[in-house]
């Protein structure tokens, strides 16, 4: 635009300049005519003075040539050329009906221009009468020609010079002329500083001609700050949701490119770089999530699968990928797809479902013994094929024994399964740990003599806030445990006593001990050690799973430690309460 401007206005200038000179010269040439003119017609007023008028018309027409150097013609009253410095005045025809002649007659002086016939010349020519005769002198107008030409070169200097300031005021005036809209673009521009922030207003104090327009563009501006604002705060408030969200979100445009990712989906792919940007096969690895992302942006297939990313994330991942078109995530054509993905943590969800599946085949399992047993026996002594009453009392005894053991499986399955459960909330009482572990262990004594293993309680009065049954199931457990896998002459050892701000239960005994690749095992449900003994013994194996579950519903920990041959000592702490006493007993 300015370059615009400024070739108008130079051309403009120039323009003008030529025309400008153009006037001057042809101005020039009519003054130049004009004083060639009077000075014809003083000339001729001075000779026809000097001059013997009555001498013949050849003679004195070469006299008035010789003073003036100039052509000179006499023409009688009628017209007839009575002599000529030229030519012969004789052969010339008839001059009255001249223009100058004719003039001279009624005015006494007559002037024209044109184009000689006789010197193919354009000639000036003045009449000036004087008696009957008239006197004309003639000249070409060559001189008025040659004083153009002599100055030609200074107007040549002359229009340069000129067409140099015009060219400099063109500039300024250019200039002078964006000058306004430069600095309306320059305030507007400097409104923002890099955050979006507005820091000032256009002064449209020496900007009159535009300030409507000014005024307009700062209104404009504030809008688009406004809206940039309430965008970026909108955008942050997006980020921090979407960062926020358990679930891992990944969009993905039709060229596969990563449009956004969150930090939960980075976490869920390990991904800790910028993708934004790059294609997706730089955010994973895993070829079938890459496939599916792939079907949906290409083929608009939708997907759900779970991914094992236990190695990598610690998880197993639930993955849906859907595809979706351009336009909602990118503003692109909406023939066009793009996809979205959303990772969910299913590792809890997957453990449940897999404990569940072992439950119930171990429990079918432990029950399935004692149900084919009972009916076994049961169908001998109804079909009457049992004729000795001792043997017929033995089976019955068998079928109490074991339906005993499928109570006490199922009891305990129905504890786990309260225990487990969110609305579980047993009513809670002062329990002193001291009393409930002397109260099972003379729960445990008959046992305890069976297997010839002492057992004894000893440490302090430690109350808790807690439901006694399970305190009691929890202790009596534990107890339970270290005598049936004991050996004869052993002991069990109960210590309750407080360490820092924890109160500790421990049991200790010196019996088969426990092999290190079971020792983390051993509170899973049914997990048994040595099958054969558990058996023989009449464990359920669900003894140490409810020890646990307790311990956790109270905020405790269970620690194990045990060798082989040597015996095994387990640790449940517990928050600690106050101090009230201690006591000891032995069985």
């Amino acid at each position: 635009m300015k370059k615009d401007i400024f070739l108008r206005i130079f051309i403009t200038c120039a323009v003008v300049i030529l025309l400008v000179c153009a006037v001057m010269a042809g101005m020039f040439a009519v003054t130049k005519e004009r004083d060639i003119v009077d000075n014809m017609r003083e000339s001729l007023g001075i000779m026809i003075g000097a001059c013997d008028t009555t001498a013949d018309g050849e003679t004195l027409a070469a006299r008035m040539k010789e003073l003036s150097g100039s052509r000179i013609t006499i023409v009688g009253p009628d017209g007839t050329v009575l002599g000529d410095s030229d030519e012969n005045a004789q052969a010339l025809e008839n001059h009255g009906g001249r223009e100058e002649i004719k003039e001279a007659k009624t005015k006494g002086i007559g002037v024209a221009k044109r184009r000689s016939d006789t010197f193919l010349t354009r000639m000036v020519y003045v009449a000036v009468k004087s008696g009957d005769n008239i006197y004309r002198m003639a000249r070409t107008n060559g001189e008025v020609t040659q004083t153009l030409l002599g100055l030609w070169p200074m107007a040549l200097v002359a229009v340069g010079v000129a067409l140099a300031v015009a060219l400099l005021l063109s500039r300024y005036a250019a200039n002078r002329a964006m000058r306004p809209l430069l600095e309306t673009v320059d305030a507007v521009t400097v409104q923002m500083n890099p955050t979006g922030d507005r820091i000032g207003t256009v002064d449209t104090s020496s900007l009159e001609e535009i300030s409507p327009l000014i005024r307009t563009i700062d209104e404009m501006n504030e809008d688009i700050t406004r809206a940039r604002n309430k965008l970026s705060t909108q955008r942050d408030q997006n980020r921090f949701i979407l960062d926020s969200m358990e679930q891992g979100l990944i969009f993905v445009d039709p060229g596969m490119k990563v449009i956004l990712v969150n930090v939960s989906a980075r976490s869920f792919l390990g991904e800790q770089g910028e993708a934004e940007g790059l294609d997706f096969i730089h955010l994973t690895r895993e070829m079938k999530l890459y496939d599916s992302v792939s079907l949906a942006v290409k083929e608009g297939r939708s997907c759900i699968f779970d991914l094992d990313l236990r190695r990598t994330a610690g998880a197993i991942v639930e993955v849906r990928v859907s595809p979706v078109r351009e336009s909602w995530i990118g503003g692109g054509k909406a023939e066009r797809r793009g996809a979205v993905v959303v990772l969910t943590d299913v590792t809890q969800s997957r453990q449940m479902d897999e404990m569940r599946r072992e439950f119930v085949a171990n429990a079918s399992h432990e029950l399935k013994t004692p149900i084919t047993s009972i009916k076994g026996f049961a169908e001998l002594l109804a079909a009457g094929l049992v004729r000795d009453d001792r043997k017929a009392h033995e089976y019955l005894l068998r079928i109490r024994d074991e339906s005993q053991r499928m109570t006490s499986i199922i009891e305990d399955i129905l504890k786990l399964s309260s225990l487990e459960a969110e609305e579980y909330h047993p009513p809670r009482s002062q329990v002193d740990l001291i009393d409930v572990s002397k109260e099972a262990a003379e729960h445990m004594a008959p046992e305890a003599e069976k297997a010839q293993v002492a057992v004894t309680v000893e440490g302090e009065n430690i109350t808790l806030t807690a439901c006694r049954e399970d305190i009691y199931q929890m202790i009596s457990n534990l107890m339970d445990n270290a005598i049936k896998y004991n050996r004869p002459g052993g002991y069990v050892k109960v210590r309750v006593h407080r360490v820092g701000d924890k109160a500790k239960i421990v049991v200790e005994d010196n019996g088969i001990g426990i092999a290190p690749e079971h020792q983390g095992r051993i509170f899973e449900r049914f997990y048994r050690v040595d099958k054969g003994r558990s058996r023989k013994v009449g464990g359920t194996g669900l003894g140490l799973s409810i020890v646990k579950h307790v311990a956790a519903s109270l905020g405790g920990e269970i620690s194990v430690r045990s060798r082989e041959g040597k015996g095994t000592t387990i640790t449940i702490t517990l928050p600690q309460p106050p101090p009230t006493g201690g006591g000891e007993i032995a069985l």
